[in-house]
């Protein structure tokens, strides 16, 4: 009787955003989605960071996807009530 362990499936993260979204502040690429009650909004690295205390009062949702540009973070998406 041949057993082979199965091996847990790895997955790598998947960017949902792409480099046709643009930062809606600078036109640079887009790598956080905010999602408010009127509509989302696209930010780049930088002005997430920037305006991050902002954001965070009052999306209710936020796909942070800078993990692809910053090497030792993870994806992310944070809901909020």
């Amino acid at each position: 009787m041949n057993l082979t362990a199965d091996k847990p499936e790895t997955t790598e993260p998947v960017q949902t955003l792409t480099v046709h979204h643009r930062c809606d502040t600078c036109g640079a690429q887009a790598y956080v989605q905010a999602m408010f009650t009127g509509g989302d909004l696209l930010f780049c690295g930088h002005h997430f960071t920037k305006m991050r205390v902002e954001i965070e009062k009052q999306a209710f949702r936020i796909v942070d996807e800078t993990s692809f540009i910053l090497p030792n973070r993870g994806p992310s998406t944070t809901a909020f009530s």
